[in-house]
């Protein structure tokens, strides 16, 4: 019995406890004290980002733009990526919107770089973008691409000090991306139908200048929706 006893009696009460707590009352304070002025130092040191979000889909050739964009807003919850889904030219879109095309495109444009520049955790130091390959290198590691769900959109986040410019950059990037492929299936479709006059030309059979003819209008449309 009296072990037990003896147990019980190590306990401390709550009153005994706080007895204690108010004895090395210096040192609480002391702790709260230098906790209140390291969050008032990273408060005033590091800068805060606010994130941008664009969803993107596979163009409508049934609707009266081409455009990638569906919306622009600034957050959206997280979506983990599973399904790669899509169009060839979409996948060919997706996988070129970090890539060196755009990069060189935005590098000549004014305000980008500069305002890239200021993309850093602390306040007073900046960023150095000095070539394309740099900004390349920037996007890649500050846009981020995931699936929604099992649909063949895209979500695009990224995140910057300025939220305006955040904005901004995600729209450059998906205008500077849609122009480069649109220019590059342009010239490629000219090819073909250069190709395809060429051989129309040359064959004399009936059913090759008949089948011909239906790829020379189908490739004449492609060039329509350019």
């Amino acid at each position: 019995m009296s072990s037990v006893s003896d147990s019980f009696d190590s306990y401390e009460s709550l009153p005994h406890i706080l007895s204690r707590v108010w004895q090395k009352r210096v040192y609480v304070l002391q702790g709260i004290g230098i906790g209140c002025v390291v969050a008032i130092v990273l408060m005033l040191l590091l800068k805060p980002h606010y994130e941008a979000t664009m969803i993107v889909a596979p163009p409508s050739h049934d609707s009266r733009t081409d455009s990638f964009v569906e919306g622009v807003f600034v957050y959206a919850p997280e979506v983990e990526a599973k399904i790669p889904t899509g169009s060839p030219d979409f996948i060919r879109f997706e996988q070129s919107l970090r890539g060196m095309a755009v990069a060189n495109l935005l590098f000549k444009m004014d305000g980008i770089t500069s305002q890239i520049a200021k993309d850093t955790t602390w306040r007073g130091l900046s960023r150095d973008v000095a070539t394309p390959e740099d900004l390349a290198h920037y996007l890649d590691d500050h846009i981020t691409i995931e699936t929604l769900g099992a649909t063949s959109s895209r979500k695009i986040t990224y995140r910057h000090p300025d939220p305006e410019f955040a904005v901004k950059l995600l729209t450059m990037i998906r205008k500077a991306d849609d122009q480069i492929i649109r220019t590059s299936m342009k010239t490629e479709t000219e090819t073909k139908i250069d190709w395809l006059k060429s051989e129309f030309q040359k064959t004399l059979n009936p059913d090759h200048k008949r089948a011909l003819a239906q790829l020379l209008m189908s490739e004449e449309r492609q060039i329509g929706r350019a």
